[in-house]
């Protein structure tokens, strides 16, 4: 009798488990680059929303002859917090916990902002500085890392 050589059945189900454990495999890297990339994504969007607002307030900085003129913390009629800071060449910078929005003279420059905050310090000897406590999804400088701006 011929030898016959042919594809067993045992074969076609080793085929079939190896394949679908390399299939497997592939998904659950993929699974995990996909998430990766998703969450850096976030963290650049929550930067990109600090950036606007710095690219906005620094001008206003950096201006010369321009001095604070308030830098407070109110509440509105509905109890919401709005901080605010107002500047000599008429700029006024306010946050609005309630709609999370920084506006530039009334005109949103900035959305989706958790938290942020003006603090103004004048020392007796030295430059003023504006101190910015800010928070937008992972992106945040908060408490003992504010942003400080020289004046």
């Amino acid at each position: 009798m011929k030898s016959e050589r042919g594809v067993t059945t045992t074969t076609v189900i080793v085929y079939v488990i190896i394949l679908t454990v390399v299939i497997s495999m592939m998904s659950v890297i993929t699974g995990f680059f996909r998430s990766g990339i998703r969450k850096s994504l976030q963290k650049n969007i929550s930067a990109d929303r600090y950036i606007t607002f710095a690219s906005y307030f620094i001008q206003d900085i950096q201006q010369k002859g321009n001095e604070v003129l308030a830098a407070e913390e109110v509440k509105d009629t509905d109890g919401n917090r709005v901080c605010y800071i107002q500047f000599s060449n008429g700029n006024l910078y306010q946050f609005s916990e309630a709609n999370k929005e920084i506006y530039l003279n009334q005109i949103t420059i900035c959305e989706d902002v958790d938290y942020c905050r003006f603090v103004h310090i004048t020392p007796k000897e030295g430059k003023e500085k504006v101190e910015v406590h800010f928070a937008a999804g992972d992106f945040e400088r908060l408490n003992e890392n504010p942003v400080v701006f020289y004046m």
